[in-house]
């Protein structure tokens, strides 16, 4: 990948490519864009509800948060996924809109954790990503909010991140992948069109499934949000749990020097005893640290 794009579903994305391939086909195509531009992303709905969330007084919005973090989200090869969605939810609500949609998804590192993790960091508002969102985020003022959201991920979060990968590890395989829902016509249409096109109720990438329906059953189109992903939260825990505690010993990041072993080490901890799931920072900390390792010794 040349770079270190942490996400486990570049594995998903090169065993298909590889099949294809040895079955002799050279070009897929790919829904990519779908969840950026028409809204398919659970956390643009959170971050909605959220608006409804802090209408509630302030000291109950506190406890809720406060009790919330003392329950587990994973018990013995069991995860609680709605306990797990609560808690990311809870943990983001009651901030603005900007950071709210900033965070949720994993994209960016609240300004508490990013101030822990790393040492000697730069201002958090100062850092890369943030400063990037921010300007983008603020440069739209007249948008509503899930335009907004749905602007940001398609600038940065598309381009950057899944169109990156998935097209770095479809060549891999010698397959071409062709993403047609983001043709330049489509992404225009909808950034003309209002929010009740995109989200209707509790239903997300509205008018892509009334389209469908006119070529696909309703149980298909319907049917509950799958992410393509892989089972990282197993695999940290289990088959990838010495590689971890390797990788991320206190040893290896104290002499890097550029993580905080001491919190990184409660990170695991905490993931490991399905108080917090961890995962997702821990296999980025990882992907990053191997990337390190591979290039700078």
């Amino acid at each position: 990948l040349d770079e270190p794009i942490a996400d486990p579903a570049a594995i998903n994305t090169y065993l298909i490519s590889k099949a294809a391939r040895d079955a002799g086909v050279k070009v897929l195509l790919t829904g990519m864009g779908a969840d950026e531009v028409f809204s398919g992303y659970r956390s643009h709905l959170a971050c909605l509800k959220a608006d409804y969330y802090q209408k509630l007084p302030l000291t109950t919005r506190k406890a809720l948060e406060c009790f919330a973090l003392r329950i587990p989200q994973s018990g013995k090869g069991r995860n609680y996924k709605y306990i797990r969605w609560l808690k990311s939810f809870l943990r983001v609500a009651s901030l603005p809109q900007r950071e709210r949609s900033m965070i949720i998804a994993n994209s960016a590192l609240t300004e508490d954790a990013y101030e822990a993790i790393f040492i000697n960091p730069i201002k958090y508002y100062d850092s890369h990503y943030v400063k990037k969102y921010c300007a983008l985020y603020d440069g739209c003022p007249d948008r509503t909010y899930l335009t907004k959201m749905c602007y940001l991920n398609t600038k940065l979060y598309l381009t950057d991140h899944n169109m990156t990968y998935s097209d770095k590890a479809m060549m891999a395989a010698g397959v071409e992948g062709r993403p047609p829902l983001i043709d330049h016509r489509i992404v225009e249409l909808m950034f003309r069109l209002g929010d009740g096109f995109r989200i209707k109720g509790n239903t997300q990438k509205y008018i892509l499934k009334k389209v469908a329906e006119k070529y696909l059953p309703r149980e298909i189109i319907y049917r509950p949000k799958a992410p393509f992903s892989a089972p990282m939260r197993g695999w940290l825990k289990t088959e990838l749990s010495e590689m971890v505690n390797d990788i991320l010993s206190y040893e290896s990041l104290h002499k890097r020097g550029f993580y905080n072993p001491e919190y990184v080490q409660k990170l695991i901890r905490d993931n490991d005893s399905g108080l917090e799931d961890n995962s997702q920072l821990i296999w980025r900390l990882m992907v990053n640290e191997i990337w390190f390792k591979t290039f700078f010794g």
